[in-house]
């Protein structure tokens, strides 16, 4: 995983890909790594894929705070402001409350409640 992060520091995001596929083969409930794949298939416009990938991190550690902000700030671009706001919650909810982005997250649902 952390030659994953390495490599995708360096924008190298076929060798960051499979860096991170291979951390999920030798541990199944590796949130990080499902996480981390959703982002770049997010960033090479594989939306379907992303969106896989968060849904899998938060499947297999359903306190996984990251990809409930990544699925939050997902489906705002697409305009999905209902299911935004479901992920939004859940990073509020799992989330150290003294955590920066619990704190976008909350302001995030005052936002989008209103």
């Amino acid at each position: 995983y952390q030659k994953g992060l390495r490599a995708k520091a360096d924008s190298n995001n076929k060798e960051a890909t499979n860096d991170f596929i291979r951390a999920t083969e030798l541990d199944k409930k590796y949130a990080a790594a499902y996480n981390s794949l959703g982002i770049i298939y997010e960033q090479e416009g594989k939306f379907e894929k992303a969106e896989e990938m968060y849904l899998k991190a938060v499947s297999v550690d359903l306190r996984y705070c990251p990809a409930y902000a990544n699925l939050a700030l997902f489906n705002e671009d697409r305009k999905d402001f209902l299911k935004a706001l479901e992920y939004w919650r859940k990073r509020v909810l799992y989330g150290d409350p003294d955590n920066e982005w619990t704190k976008q997250a909350l302001q995030r649902v005052k936002e989008l409640e209103n």
